[in-house]
């Protein structure tokens, strides 16, 4: 599916620092008459531009020649004209620019991750024997998006072979899906992150959390879910600690459920087998679009047969904050409610409904989630992770 019209491709500038699908962090600096190289960790070098050729140093690679995609994404193309690597300096500025949008608004702890989310880049890639999967479901949000997306695809690039971040637009109005295929490009190109849309609108005419979030589950197939909301920046190495704990819960023959709740904001943040999440038939969709899914989905989690639930507290995290009129805003106004009432009745409605049947619900539906479609750019070969 093509995902945006065609635009005149205007040759990249190369002399800046660059993402590269193969070497990771790079930086490109003049050196007479020619670009050089280098790896922006150790400052090794890597090869030379001339002109629109890149001549890697050793190994016998050969030469690659310059495709301009535009001003910040270039394609390395081999004689046989199949493409060799990719340089993107879109993701790279949307975490510079995310930065200083927290920075401002005192977000700290995030802002501060900029070198070393950056840093990520060009380590090597992880192994784990657990996959895991970040689920983002999201609508009208950009605003916090822009700001979240970038540092946890940086954030989880060297494991991007056993952890991946799927995003379920949810026939958002504010141009998401547009930025994420210019700006999260690279994570795409390198199977870390898939992006998916609702199929039609009719389909999803308002927001509601809890089939948002099952839309999200759905596409995911990784043995362990991470719901992540769109406001949510996970940190370092977040998916390594889940699956670490995961690991520990098989060994000692017990089934984790892991509730990384820090600040405001990331209460929605849990993590559980994917096996144990259709086991309960994922959030109950039967109730006002917003509050107290989360809870619930948990206590109904913990009552599964030999789970451990643990709450994690996890400094590294953060939320970008939302105000209680933006949590509803995109919700069917014809309720009548604000965000406190909406959750007042749903903790009601859901402890009703713990007593009578502790675990499963959305029983008489076919399915849960709505129709999706797959949104991710289809107009390159994406290239084998590394």
């Amino acid at each position: 599916m093509k995902c945006c019209s065609k635009r005149k491709a205007e040759p990249p500038l190369l002399a800046r620092e660059w993402q590269s699908c193969k070497l990771g962090h790079i930086v490109c600096r003049s050196e007479k008459h020619k670009l050089a190289v280098f790896i922006v960790s150790d400052d090794t070098l890597q090869g030379y531009v001339d002109g629109d050729t890149f001549r890697p140093i050793g190994g016998g690679a050969g030469t690659y020649t310059l495709k301009p995609v535009d001003a910040k994404r270039a394609l390395w193309i081999d004689e046989a004209g199949r493409v060799q690597d990719r340089w993107d300096g879109h993701l790279l500025d949307a975490a510079i620019d995310a930065a200083k949008w927290l920075k401002c608004r005192a977000l700290d702890i995030s802002a501060n991750q900029l070198n070393e989310s950056i840093a990520q880049l060009s380590r090597e890639t992880t192994v784990s024997e657990l996959t895991v999967d970040l689920c983002t479901s999201t609508r009208d949000r950009l605003w916090q998006l822009k700001r979240a997306l970038p540092f946890n695809i940086l954030q989880t690039w060297p494991h991007r072979n056993w952890c991946k971040i799927h995003v379920v637009d949810c026939c958002s109005d504010d141009g998401s899906l547009e930025w994420m295929r210019e700006n999260c490009r690279a994570a795409i190109d390198v199977g870390l992150l898939k992006i998916y849309q609702v199929r039609c609108k009719d389909y999803f005419p308002y927001w509601h959390a809890s089939v948002a979030k099952n839309c999200a589950a759905n596409v995911a197939s990784g043995e362990i879910l991470v719901n992540v909301d769109s406001d949510n920046i996970v940190g370092p190495d977040f998916c390594v600690d889940v699956a670490e704990r995961f690991k520990t819960g098989v060994e000692k023959g017990c089934n984790m459920i892991l509730h990384f709740e820090t600040v405001d904001g990331t209460c929605g943040r849990i993590a559980c087998f994917r096996k144990d999440f259709y086991e309960i038939a994922g959030y109950d969709e039967e109730a006002h679009p917003m509050g107290a899914q989360d809870v619930d989905l948990l206590k109904r989690l913990e009552v599964l047969p030999n789970r451990d639930y643990q709450h994690v507290d996890l400094p590294s995290s953060q939320a970008i904050p939302n105000t209680q009129k933006e949590k509803v805003q995109v919700c069917d106004p014809s309720i009548g409610l604000n965000w406190k009432e909406m959750n007042d009745e749903n903790y009601l409605l859901f402890w009703d409904r713990r007593q009578r049947q502790p675990d499963l619900r959305n029983q008489h539906k076919e399915r849960i989630g709505v129709c999706l479609e797959d949104a991710n750019p289809q107009d390159e070969p994406v290239l084998p992770a590394s």
